[in-house]
């Protein structure tokens, strides 16, 4: 398995729900992993940190991963109260669970679906995928942009060697996974490069000094 292909899908903080998602996703064949941050390092040095599930589907597997959640959401809004929130929602607030579907669970977006269905509203996959095109393109375009700041240290530790200089490198170029599996930088075109330049940097300035230090010019490597 090649971890760079496997990107975020859910987090939990319940292993049973995380592991009923995991076994379903086994059963309809989709790449994925299921990763407990109890066993990483940094929580067993710090218990204070809350303990997560996480599962992991490979980019490919995206589409199928969330197909196989539609269609379990389709069964379960059947046996929906009307006393669930949504039914109060205005048709824009349900257009805007259908446009940020990111951010709802799968039982609200079919739920909304149905709802303005039901309302006469046409809702179908064309009109589907086009807000989910307009969802990508608008989280694409939200990108961080460094300051000044941030980019002079990165610079000047880099040039001096140090590990900050290439933690600030890495956090530039940094990515964020979009809804359908696919990878975004976090900072705009501009930041990226200077992070790459700087990682560059570091990486000159190591070998550098190591060479300097081989040869006895420098002593307190």
């Amino acid at each position: 398995m090649t971890e760079s292909k496997y990107s975020l899908f859910q987090t939990f903080a319940l292993h049973e729900e995380s592991l009923e998602l995991y076994n379903l996703l086994k059963e309809g064949q989709v790449r994925s992993t299921l990763h407990d941050s109890n066993k990483t390092s940094s929580n067993i040095l710090n218990p204070n940190i809350t303990s997560s599930f996480s599962i992991y589907v490979h980019e490919d597997d995206f589409k199928k991963a969330n197909v196989i959640l539609e269609k379990q959401a389709e069964k379960i809004i059947n046996n929906i109260n009307k006393d669930y929130y949504l039914f109060s929602f205005t048709n824009d607030e349900l257009y805007d669970i259908l446009f940020k579907k990111d951010e709802w669970s799968q039982i609200d977006f079919q739920l909304a679906k149905q709802i303005l269905t039901n309302r006469g509203e046409t809702i179908n996959q064309q009109i589907l995928d086009q807000l989910e095109r307009n969802r990508m393109n608008e989280i694409v375009s939200e990108k961080q942009i460094a300051s000044s700041l941030l980019i002079y240290i990165g610079f000047i530790t880099a040039i001096l060697g140090g590990i900050i200089g290439i933690m600030i490198s890495l956090s530039l170029t940094s990515k964020k996974v979009l809804p359908n599996g696919e990878k975004t930088y976090n900072y705009c075109d501009r930041n990226v490069k200077e992070g790459k330049m700087m990682m560059n940097v570091a990486i000159l300035f190591i070998i550098l000094y190591l060479i300097l230090y081989l040869k006895g010019f420098l002593t307190y490597l």
